[in-house]
This record gives structure tokens, C-alpha cells and sequence, in this order.
């Protein structure tokens, strides 16, 4: 999805993600995953770490976390320090990472907000599925974060955002991508609209106070002028047209 340009919004009251998730959300369908000492966890688009140190805070498996952006690896570094050996961070496209892990030797794949990474549009969320589908383990999860449309966008809101009509689904098509891909759909759970509001308050929250800091600078103008128009759309239309789901597949076996 397309997204206010700049860097991301920094910490604040406690949010980590990059995604609108509700917290009890996230922490139930976490405990879904098992892994031993043995195991491993793989996250594309890990971000800051958030959603690894979740894991390797409550199970003994080691993980791998993928994340093209050294400014959000350097951060996720700090954060999972204590872990020590147990997880390796690679600042790289998935395309580009090598050696990627080994087919059917993972027993979770966690990807939120990230299925571009493996390619674009309307192709994302399939590839994504299939990808990650083929490292798990028989019955091994995937956990996908990916957004959808709650009902035809308007086109003034798709000229506004930059977005195109066929870059999301229905969330009942994505659960179908993942059953298409040969996985076994166990939650499929829709974020909150106050976890949405959450999310897209924090990019004004940073853009305005940026601005507030340096009026004269105009790096942080153009930010601010930019997060505004989105922030408008978004009230006008986009509350109410788009959601964001947090899918959980079986591999089958």
C-alpha cells in the first residue's frame, strides 16, 4: 500500500508497529506459534523487532528477521540484543537476501504490511503466500498482516492517496489467496477502527511536531503538507473504506 512519504513515526504510547494492530489481537494469535530450541521463526519486513522480540520472548526458537531499512534494523539491533545469537537481522530486500532459509525448515513466517516484498499490486499477496507457504514446516504458521477494501474505493480517494483500485482485495478474498496457495486459514481477525486511528495519528503526530521544531525547514514543510493531504483523505474516505486484517495459515502435513 502506499503510504505517507518520509521516515516512520517514532515510538510513542507504547506502539511499535508499523501496522494498525490491536495489541490483544496480535498477543492471542502470537500464541498460536510453537518452536523449540530447534526452531526458527522468520519475519519479512521485521522492522524494529517488535513482533520477533514477542516471540523469542516467549519461546526458546531462534529467528531471522528481513528488513531493507537500516534505520529500522539498527533499532530492531538494540531491541533484541538481549537474545543474543538466537536471532540474525539481514538489511536486505527478500530478492535480494541469500542464503534464504530452506524449504519446509521453518515453523512460523510472520509478514505485516510487507507483501511487497515479493512483488507488486495485485500479485503481492499471492507471491507472499506462496513464498513463505513453501518454507514452513508441515504445520507450520503463517501470520500475513495485509490490508483490504471494506467497499469500493471512491476514485477521488484513490487520486488523493496514489493508491489503484485492484492494489487491495476483500478480506474474504484474502483469506481465498492463502486457501489458493494451499494453506489452511485458522484466524482471520480485522483491526479495530480506533487501532486505524491510532496508526495514522501517530504519521501527523510526527510530521506536525517536525514541523513545529523547524517551521523554516522546508524538508520538514513539504512532510507536513503531505501527511495533511493524506490525513484528510483518510477522514473523508478512507475510515471507512479500507481495513487491515491480520491472517494466520496452516501448512498442511
Amino acid at each position: 500500500m502506499t503510504r505517507p512519504m518520509g521516515v516512520l513515526p517514532p515510538d510513542a504510547d507504547g506502539r511499535t508497529l508499523n501496522d494498525p494492530l490491536d495489541e490483544h489481537v496480535l498477543e492471542r494469535l502470537l500464541g498460536l506459534v510453537e518452536a523449540d530450541a530447534q526452531g526458527c521463526v522468520l519475519d519479512v519486513g521485521c522492522g524494529r523487532g517488535a513482533m520477533l522480540e514477542r516471540i523469542l520472548a516467549r519461546l526458546p526458537c531462534r529467528a531471522i528477521g528481513v528488513d531493507p531499512r537500516d534505520d529500522e534494523l539498527r533499532r530492531a539491533r538494540e531491541r533484541l540484543l538481549r537474545f543474543g545469537t538466537r536471532v540474525t537481522l539481514h538489511a536486505a530486500r527478500w530478492d535480494e537476501l541469500a542464503p534464504r532459509p530452506a524449504a519446509g525448515s521453518l515453523d512460523a513466517a510472520v509478514c505485516v504490511g510487507a507483501s511487497h516484498a515479493f512483488a507488486d499490486g495485485r500479485d503481492a499477496l499471492p507471491a507472499a503466500c506462496a513464498a513463505l507457504g513453501a518454507l514452513l514446516r508441515p504445520g507450520g504458521l503463517l501470520l500475513l498482516g495485509e490490508g483490504f477494501w471494506r467497499r469500493t474505493p471512491d476514485p477521488e480517494y484513490l487520486a488523493a492517496t496514489g493508491m489503484h483500485a485492484d492494489e487491495l482485495r476483500a478480506h474474504a478474498e484474502n483469506v481465498a489467496v492463502g486457501e489458493a496457495a494451499g494453506l489452511v486459514p485458522l484466524a482471520a481477525v480485522t483491526s479495530s477502527e480506533q487501532a486505524f486511528d491510532l496508526f495514522e495519528s501517530a504519521f501527523w503526530t510526527e510530521a506536525e511536531t517536525a514541523l513545529a521544531r523547524a517551521p523554516d525547514d522546508p524538508a520538514a514543510r513539504a512532510r507536513a503538507e503531505h501527511v495533511r493531504r493524506w490525513r484528510d483523505a483518510y477522514l473523508r474516505w478512507g475510515r471507512v473504506t479500507m481495513g487491515f486484517a491480520l491472517y494466520v495459515f496452516r501448512a498442511p502435513g
